[in-house]
């Protein structure tokens, strides 16, 4: 996931604006941004491509998809909620709960297939497909926190933590 430079040393001011006039003790605190999945137009086409050469539905004769588009979507808003304690002016641990947003492709077109036996009058000889693809992430994370505190109210940091994410594919 990307996010922009400007975007990340906002949230790491708002974030550590309030907890450095506390050296030390409990913070609360959440933060709100957005999300990009970088899923680029080759990806969509991939994908509306895969779906297009699966499609047989009688399972005799030649499928033929006679158009295939794709739409899709890879930002999305994120928010995370935390809890920390800071132990001393340069170290915290933090639990947070994070929402990393979602994205998706949807893939559709039409097709018609050739039949070697002739079907019966008013049989259909094509159709149309829609097929949606959602991928989304969530779940804990605990990070320790090494601080540098500057001037009266802010700290630069660094985090190592770990994310234990319950992403969804449907």
């Amino acid at each position: 996931m990307k996010f922009g430079t400007m975007g990340l040393l906002a949230l790491a001011a708002v974030a550590t604006s309030a907890t450095a006039a506390e050296r030390s003790g409990f913070y609360v605190g959440g933060d709100v941004g957005q999300s990009n999945w970088n899923v680029t137009e080759r990806d969509a086409n991939n994908l509306t491509s895969a779906v297009a050469d699966e499609i047989d539905f009688i399972g005799a004769g030649t499928v033929t998809v006679t158009g295939a588009d794709y739409e899709f979507s890879d930002t999305d808003v994120t928010y995370s909620l935390f809890i920390g304690y800071q132990f001393v002016p340069w170290l915290a641990l933090e639990a947070t709960w994070m929402d990393l947003g979602q994205m998706d492709v949807n893939s559709l077109g039409t097709y018609t297939y050739d039949v070697v036996n002739p079907l019966p009058p008013g049989m259909a000889t094509g159709g149309s497909y829609n097929v949606t693809t959602d991928f989304e992430s969530s779940g804990p994370a605990v990070s320790a926190m090494l601080m540098l505190p500057f001037l009266e109210a802010w700290n630069v940091y660094g985090r190592l933590g770990y994310y234990w994410g319950d992403n969804e594919l449907s």
